[in-house]
């Protein structure tokens, strides 16, 4: 997975093996291969604008 925020790739390339957690790192847990994506706000004024998912070829 890589992310572009602003212009800037936060993370770049980087795998992910299950949910995310905060500080922690969640036991591995085999799951499909496409998931629903969910974004989070906080309870903060927030707007998510220009979201693409794109496929990544082998």
């Amino acid at each position: 997975m890589s992310v572009e925020v602003n212009g800037v790739k936060v993370p770049d390339n980087a795998e992910l093996t299950g949910p995310t957690v905060w500080r922690k790192r969640p036991p591995y847990t085999e799951h499909p291969d496409r998931l629903p994506l969910s974004l989070q706000n906080h309870n903060d004024i927030l707007r998510f604008r220009n979201i693409w998912l794109v496929p990544i070829k082998d």
